[in-house]
């Protein structure tokens, strides 16, 4: 699934995330930064070929150097397959254990951690050029408008787009705009000059 974010599609949950090629390094760089690596990393280990030693290991023993958060009945599990004697290490037999932490891991990431990625630094990195490359006709409205410094539009019409017409953001640009061109218009008049030519949504 995906969801719009300024007009532009993105995946809407942390799996599709991680099948990203760009949003992926974005957002292991953002869970490093806030300090959930350690899901992150159990949830590409447990995608790839699985070592169910190795998983337990690392993330499902309390003792583990990335252990992750799951409920304690499944911790258990986990825990119980582990000390058999000998250890049970089939896959089979963690398939079923690693598929619950799994769809767990998730979750919480969901939850707790995609709607702080989306105001991050490390997607609008991604999402402010994009956003930019979605401003058309800039020579147009220009022209329309009497405008000689194209660089202030488009950064009017980029605050417009990312932040909103009523944000500080966009406020701040079309008072930069005005002043430096000297225009017989205030911010409101501009706005609706640009909506009337076509360049901003009605």
């Amino acid at each position: 699934m995906a969801s719009k974010i300024n007009g532009i599609p993105y995946a809407d949950n942390v799996s599709d995330i991680l099948s990203d090629t760009t949003l992926k390094k974005a957002f292991l760089a953002f869970a490093k930064r806030t300090a959930v690596d350690e899901n992150t990393s159990f949830l590409l280990a447990a995608d790839g070929r699985i070592d169910p030693k190795l998983l337990y290991g690392s993330f499902f023993s309390s003792s583990g150097n990335m252990s992750i958060n799951i409920p304690g009945t499944l911790r258990d599990k986990a825990d119980a397959l582990a000390r058999q004697n000998p250890p049970d290490w089939s896959a089979n037999s963690w398939a079923r254990v690693i598929q619950e932490a799994r769809g767990e891991i998730v979750a919480l990431l969901n939850q707790h951690s995609l709607a702080l990625f989306w105001k991050s630094r490390e997607f609008l990195d991604i999402h402010e050029p994009a956003v930019r490359r979605q401003i058309k006709g800039l020579d147009k409205a220009a022209s329309v408008l009497g405008i000689k410094n194209k660089n202030l539009l488009e950064e009017l019409l980029f605050r417009i787009r990312l932040n909103g017409p009523d944000s500080t953001e966009a406020k701040t640009a079309s008072d930069k705009l005005i002043t430096a061109e000297k225009l017989a218009m205030k911010r409101d008049a501009l706005l609706k000059a640009l909506k009337s030519a076509g360049f901003l949504a009605a």
